[in-house]
């Protein structure tokens, strides 16, 4: 669907004629449509995207674009690969307690992520590719014809959560909203298939396999 016919899905569900242009065509039903979209996009971790970034000599921290997805307040990432060997995650105390400010020379092993920062545990001496499989945020819906990255299958998902934030101004309350009830069904399904897919999924395919050693 495009950003008009969820706009007309969120109206008929709301008992409205979707060709009149009134109060739930304007600003409010825009924002809630992505809204709902980027609450679905957290929620599912729906779009993966992939980025790189030129190491520098020298320099072990790098900042991140502001299209990565948050999860829990960190940064939705995949994977990590320097030069097609894939890093290990590790907390930011682990990097500190070991290193302090300082960092050895060499290629890094692991990353830590810091705000919008990646941090490496080494410091490289010469420039190669950081390859980031991440999750990314949706893209703005502005104009009519414009449709949300996620799949088909999340767009009736966006209209009922839209419609639920519509009705309910108390978010608190939205269990009590039958859209909310309806999207809450969906959703569950939905990240039921998406967990079986991926779990067919090989994983990185293909840096995971040439960066072993």
């Amino acid at each position: 669907m495009d950003f008009q016919t969820l706009g007309s899905r969120v109206k008929l569900l709301l008992n409205e004629d979707p060709s009149v242009v009134n109060y739930y065509l304007s600003a409010d039903l825009s924002a809630v449509i992505n809204l709902a979209n980027y609450d679905i996009c957290r929620e599912t971790l729906g779009i993966e995207s992939t980025g790189s970034v030129n190491t520098v000599s020298g320099t072990y921290e790098y900042g991140l674009s502001a299209s990565y997805m948050t999860n829990n307040q960190h940064l939705a990432i995949r994977g990590v690969f320097y030069n097609t060997f894939q890093l290990q995650l590790v907390s930011v105390d682990d990097v500190c307690w070991q290193y302090g400010d300082t960092r050895p020379l060499g290629d890094p092993q692991k990353y830590m992520i810091w705000n919008n920062l990646i941090i490496l545990d080494k410091t490289p001496q010469e420039a190669k590719e950081l390859k980031i499989f991440f999750y990314k945020k949706p893209a703005t819906l502005v104009d009519n014809t414009a449709t949300p990255e996620l799949g088909d299958e999340y767009h009736m998902a966006i209209v009922y959560l839209a419609a639920a934030y519509l009705t309910v101004k108390d978010k608190d309350k939205l269990e009590e909203s039958t859209f909310y009830q309806r999207y809450l069904f969906l959703i569950s399904r939905l990240k039921s298939l998406k967990m079986s897919y991926d779990s067919f999924k090989i994983p990185l395919d293909p840096y995971l396999e040439r960066g072993r050693r």
